[in-house]
């Protein structure tokens, strides 16, 4: 029977068996027995070690960060972020016990040390679920979100750069840490292309708080799932662990077709923010990829054995129509300068559908519309001709604000605040554009948007959450209940106003809204109840009023 047949439990049966050979009643017989018994038995033993050796590398290696800032502790549709995520990561854990290799890294449970809060709970090591699982469930968010020190820290515990290693971040937002999580993804790729990142954004489809990460992955291909609930953080943690399993070394796979895009997990939303739709001249399928053909031949490329022709086309949405204004196309350097850091801009393209030739390597090509944008990896091959299509999801948002009658308000005295609908782990919200004017078509990601609008210039605010849909426009109309409302200080009711006033504009509990001076200020303010408090020289007045939305009022304050 051949060696590679026999089980290695088998094999060490056999060499224990040689280990105890009995001992005859002659004691030099015994003696040489016994050594051809170790001697067998040494023989044996390099093979059962091979054989478990060579198991062992056939796990993958998978790193997760566990995610611990403040805003872990914020609810998603009734239940607490870092609840279902301790539960999914735990139930994970036990699911591929000693089915592979795996380390473990937690940030901002540590308040005290700030963005310096990154801690290897595990080092790489074959999974033991009841050695990891225990020292999970302690962990508590508490502090910053320093996710581009978790990254190097993930990437260092892998020694051998031949072997390639997935890191599964999760996490609720980019957080605000000096260390930029995009660079140092770009900064990893460059170093080792056998590592790739998943994100798992633990929060609704598209929020404006995870869309940021989608940089995270981008360089290595990774994948960015949302998911709300403990069943689909469950779900995105199998799919992620089982893409490790097919990845082989970058050495070895750069000769092979490209995988496919795995679609066979369902449970949690997806979006595959590198989708790759390769069309080489020659295959034409379509109308729209016969026009693209024309172009490469229109523009006379370069295409030989050192440069490949690369055409842009980006969508709105997957399946959408290709976009045909307001694009800028921006082509960089794969690899970061090594003294600056940064990626050198090769060139930049206002063209909706620019057609380029570029000598043989690899780009990031940002696609820029509005507020929305895209950042790939794009290999060109010498001597062919592809197509690239960028899927933006992205939507238009135009508001516009009306009185309480249902007058519209002018467009000078109206602006609005788009904040992201999460808040990151200090509590605040994070300002995606300010001061938009009524009726401006704004281009985003789609997702849900907190807006703050603001009429005139003191605490006529009304706020609303919207809902951006990919490849639509959306448009929303803010109601105010506010009223204009002027001032003046008189000798007697209906007197002439007195110049050299100051005005203090207060709440009910005495909180400063607003102040201002001269014989007649005007202000916009929301319903309710004030006080005007009027000062002239050493003299102080004050009046208190209501103020009714819609109904423009003058408050007159009397001397007395």
């Amino acid at each position: 029977m051949s060696l590679d047949k026999i089980k290695p439990s088998d094999l060490i049966k056999r060499a224990l068996n040689a280990l105890t050979c009995r001992f005859s009643s002659y004691r030099d017989r015994s003696l040489n027995r016994l050594t051809i018994c170790i001697f067998c038995s040494l023989l044996l033993l390099p093979i059962v070690s091979h054989k478990a050796v060579a198991q062992s590398d056939t796990n993958p290696s998978v790193v997760f960060i566990y995610g611990l800032s403040k805003s872990m502790w914020a609810k998603l549709d009734n239940e607490i972020k870092v609840t279902i995520t301790q539960q999914a990561l735990s139930s994970a854990l036990k699911t591929y016990d000693k089915k592979i290799n795996a380390g473990l890294l937690a940030y901002g449970h540590i308040a005290s040390r700030g963005c310096n809060s990154v801690q290897v709970i595990k080092p790489l090591q074959k999974l033991n679920a009841s050695t990891f699982v225990p020292v999970i469930n302690p962990l508590r968010p508490r502090g910053a979100a320093p996710i581009g020190q978790s990254l190097l820290d993930a990437a260092s515990l892998v020694k051998d750069k031949s072997k390639p290693l997935r890191i599964i971040l999760l996490s609720d937002g980019l957080g605000k840490c000096p260390l930029d999580p995009c660079e140092t993804a770009l900064s990893l790729n460059g170093a080792n292309p056998n590592i790739t990142i998943d994100v798992i954004g633990i929060g609704f489809a598209n929020s404006p708080t995870i869309n940021p990460l989608s940089c995270v992955i981008t360089p290595s291909n990774g994948k960015l799932t949302y998911a709300r609930n403990a069943k689909e953080i469950s779900v995105a943690l199998g799919a992620s662990i089982e893409r490790a399993k097919l990845v082989k070394p970058a050495l070895i796979a750069q000769n092979k077709p490209e995988e496919k895009n795995d679609n066979s997990w369902a449970g949690a939303t997806e979006i595959i923010v590198a989708p790759t739709k390769k069309t080489i001249t020659g295959a034409v399928e379509n109308e729209g990829q016969v026009e693209l053909k024309d172009k490469f031949q229109q523009n006379n490329l370069k295409v030989n054995k050192t440069h490949g022709g690369l055409a842009l086309v980006a969508h709105l949405n997957d399946g959408g129509a290709e976009i045909k204004t307001g694009l800028v196309w921006r082509i960089y350097n794969e690899k970061p300068d090594k003294k600056t850091g940064k990626h050198k801009l090769i060139s930049a393209h206002r063209t909706a559908a620019p057609v380029m030739s570029l000598s043989k390597g690899t780009y990031l090509i940002n696609a820029a519309y509005g507020r929305s944008f895209l950042t790939r990896k794009i290999k060109v091959e010498p001597g062919k001709n592809l197509t690239e299509h960028f899927i933006l999801n992205a939507g238009g948002l135009r508001i516009s604000s009306v009185l309480a009658n249902g007058t519209p308000i002018s467009e000078n005295k109206v602006t609005f605040d788009i904040y992201s609908d999460e808040r990151d782990q200090f509590g605040k919200r994070l300002k995606v554009i300010g001061k938009v004017r009524p009726g401006v078509v704004v281009r985003l990601n789609a997702g849900i948007y907190h807006v703050i609008s603001t009429y005139g210039d003191a605490n006529a605010q009304s706020r609303a959450d919207i809902s951006l849909v990919a490849g639509k426009l959306t448009e929303a109309t803010i109601n105010h209940l506010s009223a204009k409302v002027t001032f003046k200080l008189v000798y007697q009711k209906g007197g002439e106003a007195l110049a050299d006033t100051k005005w203090s504009l207060l709440s009910p509990r005495g909180d400063l809204i607003k102040k201002s001076a001269g014989a007649l200020p005007t202000h916009i303010l929301a319903a309710g109840d004030y006080t005007i408090l009027a000062e002239r020289g050493t003299q102080k007045y004050s009046q208190n009023f209501t103020v009714t939305a819609g109904d423009t009022k003058q408050v007159e304050v009397i001397v007395q």
